[in-house]
């Protein structure tokens, strides 16, 4: 597993990014796994490809290291919902609402009907 820290992300990273984003309405939060050849054409926005796009809900990928404590994942985990309780309130004063009870429920049924439609994996 390769975590690209965040001093090697230069201003044509974040373009390149920035580009796919404005692709996806209301992303302000998730997680990408990316295939590259090295680092430093990665850090300039070059020659990559993204293999999965996850939402907020997905979990930092360092929680499932088996070298990382119990203690450490929870902490991570917190962090994470902090800092989307701060997007979601920045959302909220630009006048964006949240979804309410049915819209979530329905949204839950939609995503457990695509889950089951999923191959076994190992």
């Amino acid at each position: 597993m390769f975590r690209v820290a965040e001093e090697l992300i230069d201003q044509r990273l974040s373009e390149a990014l920035n580009k796919v984003f404005s692709d996806i309405p209301g992303f302000y939060s998730g997680r990408l796994d990316v295939k590259f050849k090295n680092v430093e054409d990665l850090s300039a926005g070059l020659d990559f490809n993204i293999i999965e796009i996850n939402g907020a809900s997905s979990e930092s990928i360092n929680i499932w290291d088996r070298n990382t404590g119990l203690r450490k994942a929870v902490i991570t985990l917190l962090q994470q919902y902090h800092t989307l309780f701060k997007l979601g309130h920045v959302n909220r004063k630009r006048g964006n609402k949240p979804p309410g009870l049915t819209a979530l429920y329905r949204a839950w049924r939609f995503e457990n009907n695509l889950v089951k439609q999923y191959p076994q994996d190992d």
